[in-house]
This record gives C-alpha cells, structure tokens and sequence, in this order.
C-alpha cells in the first residue's frame, strides 16, 4: 500500500515537472518564432531595397515555419502534461497550481543542506522503490546445487 502511495506521489511530481519544463520550452518556442518573423519582415525589406535576393527570403521563411511548428508541438506537449497531471489527481487543477516555468520551482526544488540525517534519504520514494526492487530481485535468487569436483 505505502509503496504504491509512493509511485503515485513520485509519478504526480514527475508530471509536475514535466509540464514546467514543457512550458519553459513553450516560451522558448514562442520567442524563436517572434524572431523568426522579424527576421522574414527584415529580409523581406532588404529585398525591396535591392540588399538582398530571394533565397534570403525563403530561407527565412523556412526558419518562421520550422518555428511555428516548434510552438504548435510544444502547445500540444504542455496540453497533454496538463491532462496526464490532472488524470493522475484526478481532476481539474486550478491554474494557480500549476507551475508556470522552471524557474518558478526554483526555490521549491533545492538541495539537501549538508548534515542532513540519511534517514530522510531512507524515506525518498525513489530510494524505497529502488530498495524493493532489490528485495524482490534477491528474493527470486535461489542458489543452485553445490558444485563439487566430482560432477564436473
């Protein structure tokens, strides 16, 4: 029961970070294509003014649409974290909840202050699977017969 508690708790904050992650990438995708349309804008200019040719143009153009689908996938990426998020919770979350970037996270999320017992690692989910694991995969172990001399 408490292990299963601890993969939910575990899977829920991956998917918490998951989606703070996609949203910083998001904004990334976001500020490349602002560029990239500055920049078909610009090269559609120095055209006009005879300081550029038409491959200036579409090679522009072919970096604002490789942009744009950048955003489209990372609209989609965010959209599906935030469904697996609230699958997992089972519900709605209030936007309020949910995190804006990493950056946001960033006085959450710290390290482990120096002197800290190692009984609280003990009590990490990810550490308590691990030691399961452990424990199941030596407990299927079964030593074989003795080797002796003679059979071999």
């Amino acid at each position: 029961m408490r292990a299963s508690r601890l993969a939910i708790v575990a899977q829920t904050a991956g998917a918490y970070l998951t989606l703070a992650s996609d949203r910083d990438l998001l904004a990334t995708a976001r500020d490349a294509a602002a560029n990239a349309e500055s920049t078909v804008a610009l090269t559609q200019e120095l055209r006009r003014a005879g300081l550029g040719n038409a491959a200036d143009v579409e090679s522009a153009k072919t970096v604002l649409a490789q942009a744009q689908s950048d955003v489209e996938n990372y609209t989609t990426l965010v959209a599906q974290d935030r469904n697996a998020l609230e699958l997992m919770v089972g519900g709605a979350v209030e936007d309020a909840l949910l995190p804006a970037s990493l950056v946001e996270l960033d006085g959450v999320i710290a390290s482990a202050p120096a002197g800290l017992s190692s009984e609280v690692l003990r009590e990490r989910p990810d550490v308590l699977e691990a030691e399961h694991q452990l424990k199941a995969a030596y407990a299927g172990v079964r030593p074989g017969p003795p080797c002796s001399r003679r059979s071999i």
